[in-house]
Formats: C-alpha cells, structure tokens, sequence
C-alpha cells in the first residue's frame, strides 16, 4: 500500500515479512513464481539460503500442541512431500497425535521421545520401519510395565539410545516374560546396530545372564556406553563377555565400580574408553589396559580419577604407543612431571588439566614451548 508523507511524496509501507513464523514463511515463498523468487533472493540474504536449498524444510524445527490434533494434521500434511526425517515426542503426546505423525510422514528416519508405552512402540514398529536412529527417554515401570520392541522389524535401525531402563535382553526371538515387578523391553535380533546406550540400565546379574546370548548377535556394535554401572559383580558379568564385540571402539564407563582386575586380554582393541569419575581405578588398572589394548587406544578419559598419581603416569609413552589425547581432568595426585614426563611422546597430542591445581602455567609454558605449540596443554 502506498502512502504519502508530510510534504506529499509516495512512500511504500512494507510488511514485515521476516517476522513470520517460519511455517508461515514457507508458505508465501511456495506461491511465488521463478521471477518472483528471484528477486526475492536478491533482496535478502535469509531467502537466499532458502531458494537456493532444498532441504530447508529438514533443517527446521515446528513446536506442536499435543493438544491440537486439527494442527498436527495440518503441519503433518505440509511437511509430508518435504520429506521430514526427524521427530520428538513429549510425554504428554496421545496416541492419535503420534499415529497422525508417523502415519502421515513416512520418510521420518530418527524418533526420540520421553516415556514411552507399549502403543509408542507399536505405532513405531508398524509406520516407522525406516528410522535408523531411536532414542528412549525415562521410562516410569509403575505406568508402563511390559514394553516390547521387535528390532527384527526394524531393519535399518542403526543407532539405539535407552536411559536409565530396566531392561531384560533377548534378540534370539524368544520372548522373556515378566521379571519381577518391573519394566522390561524385549530387543529382536538386529545384525546391523552400531551404537548403543545403556547408561544406568545394569543393574541386576539376571538382566546380564539374559543379554549374553544377544552379544553375538550385536558384533557389529562400535560404540557402548555402560555409564553409571554402581553394581560391581553386574558390570564385571559384562565386561567379561566384551570379547564378543570383536568391532567395538568406543566404550564409555563413566562413574561405574570398575575394579582394576575387570579387564582381560581378550577385550576388543579399543580406540577410546572414558573412565571418568571411577574411583577405583589405579596404576594397576593402566598397566591392565596397556597390556589389552596398548597398541590402539587413542583417547584415554581418566577425569576425577585421584588414585591417579604422577608415578603412575611415568611409562605412559610405552604403555599406549598410539595415545593422542588424555583428559586427567581433577586428578589432584599428578603434578608438573606429568608434562615433563610425556611431553615427547611423538603421537600425544592434546593433555586436559583443568582442575589439576598442582600443576603450573610455567611448567605449561615450558612445555608449549619445547614441542613448539604441537602439545595441546588445556589447564
């Protein structure tokens, strides 16, 4: 709309169009044609990146009231033909709401959502056989008792996060039954799982008696987080089974009752391991693990680890000829020898002290400035 100002001359009042939500955004941008979308893009940085990308739908975010269905089914019809692949559900979300998503977006490839139920599952395993990425919040055991996935359903399912679960294992086929007065999930045979998450979730031997049977089956696991594992016989039962993941690189033990004596020698070559905060751990535990998995370990994560001492640490270059990084992060027991000691390891690379209040900036100084800043010192 043109108007004139004080001295009669047109001007054009413009429509904030940037301050739209960006659904309604997207809308507009559609009904324009290829002129108009053009000149647009000149105009504005913002609708440049839009025109010129394809996938700008995917990189958006939309806020649903799991109170509105009429709405749902409105953004679920507007996003199906941009081929939307990622969706969170909040715990509040009712059954027709998540049927509407998953029935109306079929290219959806990742699903997170926060206490599921037995309906969840079943929606996810009949409308959902094509997501490759599942994460499972909380799971209250007194609302949903019996929770069941049929992984062999999901074939391309290749990353898997369960928090702080109560969980019986069986990928054989089988079916377990109910344990006790809680929770549990069945996990179907899935050959092809890459990551898994089980943080919190160990905490009976009858769990790990169950889930040995599984291991062969999930050797093609890279990634195993078995954090806050406070049950010692239960996390040694598992440990002792690792050799059965001949692939894993990367495993997270954060905060669990690691004893020094849990590690074997037919353990799998790691890559990395985090052993934060288990405070246990020695110089017995390190000299263990060089003896497993000296040759290949790159990350070492001995965080709030303070049985640590700096004589513990003064074979370092020779226990783990590949080391690129430690994190000693709070150790209290280690000094400045610990940089004098290892500052001329050819493949070290980076030493994380933050915390460590008996080690100094000079000796840090010293150390950048003899291996001419190739050692990464963070204090």
């Amino acid at each position: 709309m043109f108007k004139t100002d004080n001295k009669g001359f047109p001007y054009c009042q413009c429509f904030p169009i940037l301050e739209l939500p960006t659904v309604v955004l997207f809308h507009v941008i559609e009904y324009l044609n290829k002129k108009e979308k053009g000149i647009l893009s000149r105009v504005n940085r913002q609708f440049r990146e839009i025109m010129k990308s394809p996938n700008h739908w995917k990189n958006t975010t939309f806020v649903l009231s799991p109170k509105k269905l009429v709405q749902c089914k409105h953004i679920v019809s507007l996003l199906s033909p941009r081929k939307a692949e990622s969706v969170i559900f909040s715990s509040t979300c009712s059954k027709e709401f998540q049927r509407a998503i998953l029935v109306g977006i079929p290219s959806l490839r990742a699903i997170t959502t926060d206490n599921p139920n037995p309906s969840t599952l079943e929606l996810i395993v009949s409308h959902a056989k094509e997501i490759t990425k599942l994460h499972l919040g909380m799971v209250s055991t007194q609302k949903t008792p019996d929770l069941t996935l049929h992984f062999k359903e999901l074939e391309n399912l290749v990353d898997v996060s369960l928090d702080r679960h109560v969980f019986k294992f069986d990928v054989s086929g089988g079916w377990i039954g109910n344990w006790g007065r809680e929770g549990f999930a069945t996990l179907k045979q899935n050959s092809t799982l890459k990551e898994l998450n089980l943080c919190g979730s160990l905490r009976s031997n009858a769990i790990i008696t169950q889930t040995i049977h599984w291991l062969d089956t999930y050797s093609s696991l890279i990634y195993l987080n078995l954090s806050f594992s406070l049950d010692e016989r239960v996390l040694r039962l598992a440990l002792l089974y690792l050799y059965k993941l001949p692939n894993l690189k990367k495993l997270d033990l954060t905060k669990s009752a690691l004893q020094n004596n849990m590690f074997r020698e037919n353990h799998p070559k790691l890559w990395s391991i985090e052993l934060k905060s288990c405070f246990e751990i020695s110089g017995q535990t390190l000299r263990t693990l060089s003896s497993v998995m000296g040759n290949s370990l790159q990350y070492l994560g001995l965080s709030n680890c303070n049985r640590i001492e700096d004589k513990d640490l003064t074979s370092l270059i020779t226990m783990f000829s590949c080391l690129e990084t430690i994190d000693l992060s709070g150790c209290t027991g280690i000094s400045d020898m610990v940089l004098f000691q290892n500052f001329r390891n050819g493949k070290l690379r980076k030493i994380i002290l933050k915390g460590c209040s008996n080690v100094s900036e000079e000796a840090i100084q010293m150390v950048r400035k003899n291996t001419m800043n190739k050692l990464t010192v963070i204090l």
